[in-house]
């Protein structure tokens, strides 16, 4: 029987522990979501220095500028500091736009060139071909030709798909 109240005392006591911390949780959250809030009146003394060893205040922003109140302590320490801030802003801006217009730019031209020059080979192809079928005196040479034309054929109908199918990717990467 002493067997048994051991362990409920242990399960009342990890209760106690669980319901004291989930308690703190509940607190530091608080003063984290409204550091002004009267959450810290019902803390003890030890329970303060926990508080202040547990939590922290960060100030962190995402982007190229920093917010307003930052902005003044920037000028308040060096003068014109926020201006110089705000035109590194727009360099980088301006920079970011000209690298990413010189890829679309450089892209698109690539593209240009890869179907021109499939466009040249297989116009080529087919004059070999019709050439080859016509001039040759054989069944051979005909079905040679024949042959060449059906290449040349499939690789303007291929170059047309592939272009067609990385421009469908392309409008289907820019919409998700």
């Amino acid at each position: 029987m002493p067997h048994r109240k051991s362990e409920r005392q242990q399960t009342n006591s990890s209760d106690k522990q669980r319901d004291e911390v989930d308690r703190f949780e509940d607190t530091v959250n608080e003063i984290i979501a409204d550091p002004d809030s009267d959450a810290l009146d019902s803390l003890d003394n030890d329970e303060l220095k926990q508080v202040a060893r547990a939590t922290a205040r960060l100030t962190y922003f995402s982007g190229p500028l920093p917010p307003p109140s930052t902005f003044k302590q920037y000028e308040d320490v060096l003068p014109g500091t926020a201006d110089r801030i705000i035109t590194m802003a727009e360099n980088q801006a301006k920079h970011r736009q000209y690298i990413e217009k010189k890829q679309v730019d450089t892209e698109s031209r690539d593209s240009l060139l890869g179907v021109l020059s499939a466009l040249v080979i297989a116009i080529a192809i087919l004059v070999c071909g019709t050439l080859i079928a016509l001039l040759g005196n054989s069944t051979v040479a005909t079905v040679a030709g024949t042959v060449l034309n059906l290449t040349g054929i499939a690789t303007i109908i291929g170059t047309f798909l592939k272009g067609t199918s990385n421009s469908w990717k392309n409008n289907q990467d820019k919409k998700n």
